[in-house]
């Protein structure tokens, strides 16, 4: 009886520990999941702001690439270039209800791009990356920016078999998480058109 009340204490102290260590880590951040951003209709987009956001994806695309190439200086590189296409968006330009799901996805956005820019270790901008898709994809769809084919990928080997998911201007896959390694490992899992 001894032995099961010490280790029901062990497990108890070993579960606070886990959550006051998850509570104190920089990376964690309020979930923004795309499908709760994109269930509300937030109605048309400005065209000025549309292709705004429009530079932002296009700015995503060349981190993604700079990944599929396992390339962490050009991967900075053009974070810095996704930074200022962000900030360059005009959300003054948006109604409240936009303006309102903008400014959450542009924390995120902001929080892992600037992450992204403070390293060239392709690991640590691959962790920042699988968030920065989620939110890219929740802007994309919300907003409807773009009039070209996105194929929202998915790879459920990544992040230790968890899964992650990327916005890619092709069909064919390029893995951003494995790049080389696995290059063609994943499926489209959403095609976004005419948006």
């Amino acid at each position: 009886m001894k032995t099961v009340k010490i280790s029901l204490l062990a497990m108890v102290i070993g579960l606070v520990s886990k959550s006051a260590f998850s509570q104190h880590d920089h990376h964690k951040k309020e979930a923004v999941p795309a499908h709760d951003m994109s269930v509300t209709d937030i109605g048309k987009t400005d065209e000025t702001v549309k292709k705004q956001m429009n530079n932002v994806l296009l700015a995503y695309y060349g981190v993604k690439n700079a990944l599929v190439a396992t390339d962490g200086k050009t991967a900075n590189e053009k974070a810095k270039t996704l930074l200022s296409a962000l900030k360059a968006v005009d959300s003054q330009k948006l109604t409240s209800a936009q303006n309102e799901v903008f400014k959450k996805l542009a924390k995120h956005l902001l929080f892992d791009a600037e992450h992204i820019t403070e390293t060239e270790s392709v690991e640590h901008q691959r962790d920042h990356f699988g968030d920065l898709s989620k939110n890219i994809f929740a802007m994309v769809k919300s907003f409807k920016i773009t009039d070209t084919v996105v194929y929202y990928d998915y790879c459920p080997m990544a992040f230790d078999n968890k899964g992650g998911f990327w916005l890619s201007e092709q069909k064919a896959i390029a893995n951003p998480y494995f790049g080389k390694k696995m290059m063609t490992c994943g499926s489209v899992k959403e095609t976004l058109i005419n948006q």
